[in-house]
């Protein structure tokens, strides 16, 4: 795993001042109990520093959330907010955080119905510096923004690499719609009418209770009611093995 800005800092601090203490140590002849004393005071040091300093920048990050947030869902301002995260990216210094940041962006493109942008954003970042939730939505989002797109082979792809994350997060009541419209159109290409049409249904049913008023849910909305009435034109499963001897 890499290693952020500020360890790299301290650690390189907490590696001189370990040296000139041993310096110092050896020109004074001091003895090798106070010369380990000083060094495990040291490196507390740095430690309790590290977390003063962590601290202080989740609150700052949180802040950041909550200011991208309000853009998003309250001044429904998805341009707005993709600059803002990029904005917010060039101020962080933690590795992850402005990699979420990025990834973020996405959203803000997927609420203008902009998939191809969306999806360039997520294929040009390092997921594996984003926490396994965050990392299986960015997934997730990809392999919905290539249906969206009519990419069916590369989508259906990005669910068979990921199949069993996914299913996972579909009991996440928070995440579950958006794994639930991934999953929609994975049954249908794969000719799972059932399962297709139970999950549409209900990913309609979701949105249309939550009463948002979003771009985003708004265009998502319209592609499951359009993939909904291509769905109820496949056969039903009893149909797939009648042998054609009734007459």
């Amino acid at each position: 795993m890499k290693t952020d800005k500020l360890t790299r800092k301290l650690l390189v601090i907490g590696i001189l001042a370990a040296v000139v203490m041993i310096v110092i140590a050896m020109a004074l002849k001091l003895e090798s109990k106070t010369v380990y004393s000083v060094l495990v005071v040291i490196w507390a040091v740095l430690i309790v520093i590290r977390m003063y300093i962590v601290n202080g920048r989740n609150k700052e990050y949180a802040q950041m959330l909550k200011h991208l947030d309000k853009i998003l869902t309250e001044d429904n301002d998805p341009e707005k907010y993709i600059k803002k995260c990029g904005d917010y990216a060039e101020r962080v210094e933690d590795e992850a955080f402005k990699e979420m940041l990025r990834v973020n962006s996405a959203v803000g493109y997927s609420c203008m119905g902009k998939y191809e942008e969306a999806l360039a954003v997520l294929k040009s970042a390092d997921l594996q510096r984003l926490n396994p939730g965050h990392r299986a939505l960015a997934l997730n989002n990809m392999a919905q923004f290539c249906y969206f797109l009519g990419r069916d082979e590369e989508g259906t792809k990005y669910v068979e690499d990921n199949f069993q994350t996914f299913q996972r997060y579909l009991a996440n009541k928070n995440l579950a719609a958006a794994f639930m419209t991934t999953f929609c159109f994975y049954y249908y290409i794969r000719g799972n009418k059932v399962k297709a049409q139970r999950y549409t249904e209900n990913v309609i049913e979701f949105i249309n209770n939550s009463g948002s008023t979003s771009e985003s849910d708004k265009n998502v909305l319209r592609k499951m009611e359009e993939l909904l009435e291509k769905i109820k034109e496949m056969p039903d499963p009893e149909e797939l093995y009648d042998d054609g001897d009734e007459e």
